[in-house]
């Protein structure tokens, strides 16, 4: 997976199995979007995760597109723990860029990436 951040979007590219295994092939998100922009080393998801198409391997991977709580989610989360059907269940994801977004496809985007990665779109989206 590369991430490409430039002064007018955020281009999050799969790669490989990634595509097959996701969906897709490019997020391209307008920074315009872009209300919240984390890395967080356990990225907890409480409520109902529910995917709609994608790939899903208990603890090994959750990938594609998901409704959370009844709105649009794109999940590309390696070694996740739990999934939730009901509202009152729990999702946990290990090492977590988590993206919220206002005008675009998906209101919620995690995607599993290093610290490293997640200090420099951190950086990106709080210098913009």
């Amino acid at each position: 997976m590369k991430f490409v951040a430039d002064q007018d979007m955020l281009t999050i590219t799969l790669e490989g199995w990634e595509v097959l295994l996701g969906l897709k092939r490019k997020l391209i998100i307008p920074r315009a979007s872009i209300t919240n922009l984390t890395w967080q080393p356990e990225f907890v998801h409480r409520g109902s995760l529910f995917r709609v198409v994608g790939s899903g391997l208990p603890g090994i991977l959750y990938a594609g597109y998901f409704r959370a709580n009844g709105k649009r989610a794109y999940l590309y989360a390696k070694k996740p723990r739990g999934m939730s059907w009901t509202a009152d269940g729990m999702v946990t994801v290990p090492d977590a860029l988590v993206i919220t977004t206002e005008n675009y496809y998906y209101p919620l985007i995690v995607v599993s990436s290093t610290p490293e990665i997640g200090e420099r779109l951190t950086d990106w989206f709080r210098s913009t």
